[in-house]
């Protein structure tokens, strides 16, 4: 506690601090560590879609930005992968259907984009918060990927 303190009078001893050891004395004591407007912004800037290659290059080394990063390449990912399948699903119907089906496609369109929205809405409200949420199945995906 006292150490804390004197970081706090003369913040220049920070410097002399391994970056470990100073996160450890910047923590708030609730899980959330201070971290600069840059990285928070970055963070954020992740969950939108392909806007996740920004923080991935400019801040490789903030281990903040990378965990925002890799839930946001995933997200990315399944966006592409749903836009996939719903054309895929829209050309089907309008095969079959002609162009009887393109309200019911034009309806899944904005159901899947309202979907991704709100993950996104969700992925950034915790990075400009500062937080590590760990959003439950691009968490599960992004684990595993090394960047």
């Amino acid at each position: 506690m006292e150490e804390e303190n004197n970081i706090i009078k003369q913040p220049d001893k920070l410097l002399e601090k391994s970056s470990s050891e100073a996160s450890r004395l910047l923590s708030a004591g609730n899980g959330q560590v201070n971290l600069e407007l840059d990285s928070k912004i970055f963070a954020a800037l992740s969950y939108l879609s392909i806007l996740f290659v920004v923080p991935w290059v400019v801040k490789k080394d903030d281990v903040f930005v990378k965990f925002h990063v890799r839930q946001g390449l995933v997200l990315f990912f399944a966006e592409l992968i749903a836009w996939f399948i719903l054309y895929l699903i829209e050309s089907l119907l309008i095969t079959l259907f002609s162009f009887g089906a393109l309200s019911f496609v034009a309806f899944l369109y904005k159901l899947v984009w309202l979907f991704f929205a709100g993950v996104s809405i969700v992925g950034i409200y915790f990075a400009v918060k500062g937080k590590k949420r760990k959003i439950p199945i691009l968490w599960d995906l992004s684990k595993n990927f090394k960047i």
